[in-house]
């Protein structure tokens, strides 16, 4: 059975949250601003408000209302949520501090909030954005889990420990090869932590090791960073943009990845518009689209993806992860048969004989003087 509901009950004295089944149908400075502190007064008040079958959106916005503050939810958590804005969920509040309802709600759904002037910021917790794509009921259910119950110790056996703590057998830890001394340091540090949260133990081992971890259903992957960026990049999508901004594309390759994108300083100035049009090709391949039209490159790192162009003087970094000597020259679009879903395959120089290459550099050229010059020529068919 399908969950997309959540019950929320919250009461002076009393805290009580349950799940429920149902068919689907922060200023840095050290001075806080004015605007921030009425909103952390705000945040002090009692309040009390009960909510039946509403979407997650209108369940935030009638909290808003009520409470007389401003909420912002990043998209990127309905992007994470099993059923998106369309999640449905009861709420009761009973004279409660208003922070201490919302985090509740953070706490159920796994997510994260923070005030920043005059707005209470909600985002998706790491461990959510991790999990890559929108997660399952299951998974959310483990993640709060893995949040709420504290460990006490660790021998090393990921696997056992956690089946034996959280009570589910079918729990599997899967660790990518490392040292084992590397593996003796990492599990000082997490004794050192105890007790604490799964989760805080997770974080801490992993950063010893310079890996992260993740959930896919019953499994919890250790392996590193760069690791599980080359896994999201591979997935596909569909994007389609004309003559947009470059920083809008990479915002929109951000959110359909989870992934950090990071771009060198001058990137958005030496490539201020880009043509994107992925029709079910992976991340990676419109990266390379991208890198063969205007010359961008990119490096995967440990936890993001830096963003250069070629010859841009405040790059410092080499990239490794496109080959310059044999860049994307062309398109292809292939028809799958299945209604109007095509595939596109992108054409590397290798691909094309020197003399047919030597002819598409010498018409781009031409059409790029024209363009400069202000009189574009008329396309005809190739023959």
């Amino acid at each position: 059975m399908s969950i997309n509901k959540i019950f929320i009950n919250v009461a002076t004295g009393a805290l009580v949250l349950m799940m429920g089944s149902m068919v689907p149908g922060a200023t840095s400075a050290s001075q806080p601003a004015a605007e921030e502190v009425q909103l952390q007064r705000m945040l002090a008040n009692n309040l009390t408000l009960s909510l039946k079958n509403v979407s997650l959106t209108d369940a935030f916005s009638a909290i808003a209302r009520s409470a007389h503050i401003s909420i912002e939810v990043e998209q990127s958590v309905y992007n994470c949520l099993p059923y998106g804005d369309d999640t449905i969920i009861d709420v009761a509040f009973r004279d409660v501090p208003l922070q201490t309802a919302l985090q509740k709600i953070m706490d159920e759904l796994c997510l994260s909030m923070a005030v920043s002037n005059q707005h209470v910021v909600i985002e998706p917790s790491e461990a959510l954005v991790r999990i890559g794509r929108r997660a399952t009921w299951n998974e959310l259910d483990l993640l709060h889990k893995l949040n709420q119950v504290v460990q006490s110790q660790c021998t090393g056996d990921w696997s056992r420990d956690l089946q034996k703590l959280l009570d589910q057998p079918d729990i599997d830890v899967v660790l990518s090869p490392t040292d084992a001394s590397e593996r003796a340091m990492a599990i000082s540090n997490v004794q050192a932590q105890l007790p604490c949260p799964i989760a805080q133990s997770l974080d801490a081992y992993t950063q010893s090791l310079h890996m992260i971890w993740y959930l896919s259903d019953n499994r919890i992957f250790i392996q590193p960073g760069s690791e599980w960026i080359r896994q999201q990049l591979s997935r596909p999508i569909i994007l389609k943009q004309s003559n947009v901004p470059l920083q809008q594309v990479v915002s929109e390759l951000s959110m359909l990845s989870g992934v950090d994108f990071r771009p060198q300083p001058g990137l958005y100035l030496a490539v201020p518009t880009v043509n994107v049009d992925s029709n079910d090709g992976t991340i990676l391949q419109t990266l390379d689209a991208l890198s063969g039209a205007t010359g961008i490159t990119y490096q995967i790192m440990d936890d993001y993806v830096l963003l250069d162009v070629v010859n841009n003087n405040s790059s410092s970094t080499p990239n490794h992860e496109v080959n310059q000597q044999d860049p994307v020259v062309g398109m292809i679009p292939i028809p799958t048969g299945v209604g109007s879903l095509q595939f596109d395959y992108f054409v590397h120089a290798s691909d094309v004989p020197p003399s047919l290459l030597a002819q598409l550099h010498a018409k781009a050229q031409e059409v790029i003087s024209s363009i400069a010059s202000g009189t574009v020529p008329t396309t005809h068919p190739a023959k």
